[in-house]
């Protein structure tokens, strides 16, 4: 259970962001390990999937979780290697 967000909480409740944003960051340390790509599982509607992608944009940008930035050069908080190499897989 600790592998599953309710998308509306992730995006608006501060806490259950922070929650995603270390469960992405876990599961990137475990894919790592395992040579497997990360798989993002999302059901609903046509707009669901988009919200998604939506939510671990906003997990990955190099800001801390009240929105502060936490780097000037970078916009992401994974390297280029890491997004090409980890960035979910998604499935509906």
């Amino acid at each position: 259970r600790s592998r599953f967000f309710n998308i509306i909480h992730v995006a608006t409740r501060p806490s259950a962001f922070a929650a995603f944003r270390r469960r992405l960051e876990e599961a990137k340390h475990e894919a790592r390990l395992s040579g497997n790509r990360l798989r993002l599982i999302c059901g609903g509607g046509d707009g669901t999937a988009s919200f998604a992608i939506w939510c671990i944009f906003r997990a990955l940008r190099a800001d801390d979780d009240n929105g502060r930035a936490i780097a000037q050069t970078e916009f992401f908080r994974w390297s280029d290697e890491e997004l090409s190499n980890f960035f979910p897989a998604l499935v509906q």
